[in-house]
């Protein structure tokens, strides 16, 4: 890295809770401790490389996709009964221990696995209720979003003379949500804009998104063959930037397919309807849109004079 660059990694994380928790009764299957951990050693050795560089972890819920890591003042919250019978919030910084770790790498995982630990708690039980955990896939449009803004944010207020260099890790197990494909889209080409990469680790189903993300910004998409290993895809494949990439011998792009997938079945298709107002995609006539309800007036047919 040259003197007076910068580079940023941006994760951008699954944690959907109905899927994570079905895999937790599997004992061979890849469980979120592992895979979170996994994380943290990668972000910590992105750390390692060079002192000027940074890290972001953004967590992407079924309802609602924030930040990990950087948090409010690296400060996780907690509540305890107030005066009047109301509940006080109490910002406590994370508790560190002298073993001999490195303070920022033990802020940072201490940091994330609170921030986890109540995004978990504190939406799964309402989006069970509602449906969404179990209809729904994770937001991940959200957190691209969030990961583009604060990219733009960070390069906005570097030190004079500092070059950042940003780019995105989507790790993702759970399968894609066809409803988010305009969206998703959308972030695509912002990143491609703004010449920001798009690296995407999946670690259990295939996205179709994610590699046109990959192939679009120039990134890396990679499918996990075996989870158990998953540290090592990491280090060896996504630890390096775009500058030691051109060094080294990547995995080998696939060909992409960018057919669409209908937002009815779930289906690539090569001929579709397109809805008028949002974009979406079906592999069958409809004469009400089921993303934005919107009615389409079928044409009347002219009578034929006798």
């Amino acid at each position: 890295m040259d003197a007076g660059e910068s580079s940023l990694l941006v994760i951008v994380l699954d944690c959907h809770p109905i899927f994570w928790g079905r895999r937790s009764v599997d004992e061979t299957q890849l469980h979120f401790d592992k895979f979170l951990e996994s994380t943290l050693i990668l972000a910590n050795s992105h750390l390692l490389l060079d002192a000027r560089n940074s890290v972001a972890l953004v967590a992407c819920h079924t309802s609602k996709s924030e930040f990990l890591s950087p948090s409010a003042c690296g400060a996780s919250e907690t509540s305890s009964p107030g005066v009047n019978g109301g509940a006080t919030t109490i910002v406590t910084a994370p508790t560190l221990h002298n073993d001999g770790r490195y303070e920022q790498f033990q802020v940072l995982n201490e940091t994330v696995k609170a921030q986890v630990r109540e995004l978990v708690l504190g939406g799964s039980e309402t989006d069970v209720v509602n449906g969404s955990a179990l209809n729904g896939g994770i937001q991940l449009t959200g957190g691209l979003t969030q990961a583009l803004c604060f990219i733009q944010r960070s390069i906005r207020e570097a030190p004079a003379g500092t070059v950042v260099k940003p780019r995105i890790l989507v790790m993702q197990a759970s399968p894609d949500s066809p409803h988010s494909y305009s969206d998703m889209m959308n972030c695509i080409f912002a990143a491609q804009k703004a010449s920001i990469p798009i690296d995407a680790c999946m670690v259990e189903y295939p996205s179709g998104f994610l590699q046109q993300a990959a192939d679009i910004t120039g990134g890396i998409y990679l499918k996990v063959d075996e989870s158990s290993a998953l540290l090592q895809y990491l280090l060896f494949v996504f630890l390096t930037d775009q500058t030691a990439r051109t060094m080294l011998e990547m995995p080998a792009p696939k060909q992409v397919d960018y057919r669409a997938a209908c937002f009815c079945h779930r289906q690539l298709v090569d001929v579709g309807f397109v809805c008028s107002v949002c974009l979406s995609i079906f592999c069958q006539f409809t004469p009400i849109c089921q993303t934005c309800q919107t009615h389409f007036k079928l044409p009347a047919l002219k009578r034929k004079k006798a």
